[in-house]
């Protein structure tokens, strides 16, 4: 595992080896998987020959006007709300992360921009009056087995605030 930490998000977490920081703005974080450059152009399509995207986790940061719990159901609500083609929830759950209060939603659906299935593991943390979303995407074929990586990162997050 590798560690990381965002001084943008104030969140340390760990990722397994391959995943890098992509880009680190204002109130987010984004890290991706970069393929093996040793894989097979045929490798990395799925059945249907789409060629596989890089998985993405995101980290992003929305200030609230108040520490209403009822902020993270909001935020799953509207994710949910979407209109994504062929969306299908998997599961919903509550839970703590790092002893904040999260939902975290699973479910796939057709990605307009790539073209096929994606799977998405979502969770949203209230921390004080800033409501976070961990975001993980990756194609369908992939996160039926490497959507588990979502959940282990989840457990490794840590919220690190200096004052």
């Amino acid at each position: 595992m590798k560690h990381f930490f965002s001084n943008k998000t104030h969140v340390s977490l760990e990722l397994p080896f391959g995943w890098e920081l992509q880009e680190e703005i204002k109130n987010s974080a984004t890290y991706t998987l970069e393929f093996d450059e040793d894989l097979e152009e045929d490798e990395l399509k799925n059945a249907d020959g789409l060629r596989f995207f890089n998985p993405i986790w995101s980290i992003d940061l929305f200030a609230m006007s108040n520490s209403d719990s009822s902020n993270i159901e909001k935020a799953a609500q509207a994710v949910l709300e979407k209109q994504l083609e062929a969306q299908q929830l998997l599961t919903k759950r509550y839970d703590f992360i790092d002893q904040h209060p999260s939902i975290t939603i699973v479910l796939k659906y057709k990605d307009p921009d790539y073209g096929g299935l994606v799977g998405r593991h979502q969770s949203f943390v209230l921390v004080d009056d800033v409501l976070y979303s961990f975001n993980g995407c990756m194609p369908l074929e992939l996160f039926e087995e490497g959507g588990v990586l979502f959940e282990d990162a989840l457990k490794s997050v840590r919220f690190i605030f200096n004052h």
